[in-house]
């Protein structure tokens, strides 16, 4: 009922395109899967490295996440699907991810990004990016208090893990989970501060509860 109404539509119009919910929700995944593998083509095409890769697909998502395409689906009922419909999405994610590490993994060879587990690091991204939709609905004060927390919380890990490190002079001591760790974290944080940017900067035009006003 709530889609019907967005639409300006009733119900028995809505279930004229689509058969059921779990037609409907599957489209809107199938749709979040396009708009993803799309934003990531772009970063490829665009990208000098594999960090400006990362960098620019995460703007080039949110944009859309936050603008006129928007927003995309948060894929988080994939079980409620009717299997067919699951394995297809599933494995759109799947390939989605596998891209992704890809990128992160050519980042490492070329030096743009330090040493991590790809895996991880890739969750950790996809998980701030995909989560956005979630919390975000126009107001761009929060976005702008996400950003100066975010930054702040960067500075302090930064900071905690110089001052720890410190008195390490050779670098055996520092582990690759240790590595991994930092990495993964200072990644997350850009992903997230990046989005709040991309928020705060591209979404002026609209209201608290999430609609864009009228000039």
């Amino acid at each position: 009922r709530n889609v019907a109404d967005v639409l300006g539509l009733t119900d028995a119009a809505l279930y004229y395109y689509v058969k059921n919910k779990e037609e409907l929700v599957y489209l809107c995944y199938i749709r979040a899967g396009e708009i993803g593998r799309e934003t990531m083509d772009r970063a490829i095409a665009d990208g000098d490295n594999g960090l400006d890769m990362v960098r620019r697909y995460l703007r080039y998502h949110l944009e859309v996440m936050t603008g006129d395409r928007g927003p995309i689906a948060i894929m988080s009922e994939i079980p409620s699907l009717k299997p067919v419909h699951r394995e297809e999405v599933l494995e759109i994610s799947r390939k989605h991810s596998t891209r992704f590490e890809s990128i992160l993994r050519n980042g490492i060879e070329d030096g743009s990004i330090a040493p991590c587990d790809v895996r991880m690091t890739g969750n950790a991204i996809m998980g701030a990016l995909n989560w956005v939709p979630k919390w975000f609905r126009g107001d761009t004060t929060i976005a702008a208090s996400v950003i100066v927390t975010m930054r702040s919380s960067a500075r302090s890990v930064i900071a905690a893990h110089t001052s720890r490190m410190a008195w390490l002079k050779r670098p055996n001591f520092i582990t690759a989970r240790t590595r991994t760790r930092r990495s993964t974290r200072s990644i997350a944080a850009s992903a997230v501060s990046i989005g709040m940017s991309v928020a705060t900067t591209t979404n002026r035009s609209i209201s608290p509860s999430g609609e864009r006003m009228k000039a």
